[in-house]
């Protein structure tokens, strides 16, 4: 499972704002659980404070069940 690097979390410190507990996700960007970053990002204001595993007073990341995104590809031959 990938951890969310919510207030510089790694996978050997994890985090208290995201519990590591199994979850589904699929292809399509969703999830179960709220797991993708939403524009509010997952980094508290003013940056990383604190170790990894720290609660910072406060705040909260803005996660969300589902991202959308465009992909486009283009080729080109000569």
């Amino acid at each position: 499972m990938l951890l969310p690097p919510i207030n510089g979390a790694t996978a050997a410190s994890g985090t208290p704002y995201f519990t590591e507990n199994p979850f589904n996700a699929w292809d399509y960007r969703a999830a179960n659980v709220p797991y993708f970053s939403n524009p509010g990002g997952v980094t508290p204001p003013g940056g990383n404070q604190g170790a990894p595993r720290s609660l910072v007073p406060g705040f909260t990341p803005d996660l969300r069940k589902n991202e959308n995104r465009l992909n486009m590809a283009i080729i080109v031959k000569f």
